[in-house]
């Protein structure tokens, strides 16, 4: 039996894809995860470490922001984020968006109107949202309800589980080449 890998078509080469985790220092395997399984496939990917797993202090936002708007200078990219990293995205989004192809939210951990702006703005078909059933943090039914009654018609995945994981590999690839 001859064993298939997806590969990137030439378009998706041209861009690398950026990691923005979850806030504790465990996330860093995830994304690590993430950069083997993508690599393993031929896509470029890089994983922003949070100033704060090194130093052990408390986490700037905005610090972290214009780091991550140096980390990824002028590439072009695809954007992973989960948890606060799709907060940090948020910040971000208006100065990167040109360098954008797609962009996965996962773990999206508050109700907050920053993201309003960037899921009204983004274009559907190069967004994916994912969402589980009973995250702690923030549920896929509040999550929805806030972005409906807030004027965001979106589709969001949502996966049954009541934890703030988020090991969707498969979806993550299967999106960000199609």
């Amino acid at each position: 039996m001859i064993k298939t890998v997806d590969r990137p078509n030439r378009d998706e080469s041209a861009f690398e894809t950026i990691i923005l985790p979850g806030y504790s220092s465990h996330n860093r395997d995830w994304a690590e995860e993430i950069r083997n399984f993508f690599g393993k496939r031929g896509l470029r990917t890089r994983v922003y470490e949070w100033r704060h797993w090194r130093n052990t202090g408390k986490m700037d936002l905005n610090c972290e922001a214009q780091n991550v708007i140096k980390f990824i200078g002028d590439s072009r990219i695809n954007v992973i984020a989960k948890s606060i990293g799709t907060r940090v995205f948020a910040l971000i989004f208006a100065n990167i968006y040109t360098q954008i192809r797609k962009v996965v939210l996962c773990g999206i951990p508050a109700k907050d109107r920053l993201y309003l702006d960037i899921l009204n703005k983004m274009d559907k078909n190069r967004l994916l949202v994912i969402q589980n059933s009973l995250d702690s943090l923030l549920s896929y039914h509040d999550l929805v309800y806030f972005l409906k009654r807030n004027g965001v018609n979106l589709e969001i995945v949502k996966k049954n589980s009541s934890t703030h994981q988020y090991p969707y590999y498969q979806d993550f690839l299967s999106f960000l080449t199609r």
